[in-house]
């Protein structure tokens, strides 16, 4: 028998509800199996195959969301990119200057408090 460790509060209304207890008496299991069951099912089963997401709306929504996808996709590409960079130009400048830049001490030393780290950055 699987061991769960995971509990979660979930709101439904109370057709849903009484949609959940109608499907648990009817498979003469429990709640928690129709849902954990459900949640299985869906993994595994493309879950757009009903009439209401296949409308229109739905359909434009989809593709919304792919396009932020995209979007966001782009974006982290252009931070990389970005932090590269910045990498490669503080390589340059130390290169330029005659030796390496000193490292920046670590910003979070385990078990100082932000008050001792601040008066360690101030005196160096």
């Amino acid at each position: 028998m699987a061991q769960y460790t995971v509990s979660q509060v979930v709101r439904l209304t109370d057709e849903q509800a009484k949609l959940l207890e109608d499907e648990a008496k009817r498979q003469e299991c429990s709640k928690s199996d129709v849902l954990r069951k459900c949640i299985t099912e869906f993994g595994t089963v493309s879950h757009c195959d009903t009439a209401a997401d296949t409308s229109p709306q739905a359909l434009a929504l989809l593709d919304q969301l792919a396009t932020k996808d995209e979007q966001i996709a782009g974006l982290i590409r252009a931070l990389e990119t970005a932090q590269e960079t910045a990498k490669a130009a503080q390589a340059l400048q130390a290169a330029s200057s005659g030796g390496a830049l000193a490292p920046v001490p670590e910003a979070t030393a385990e078990g100082m408090t932000r008050w001792q780290r601040l008066k360690r950055a101030w005196r160096g």
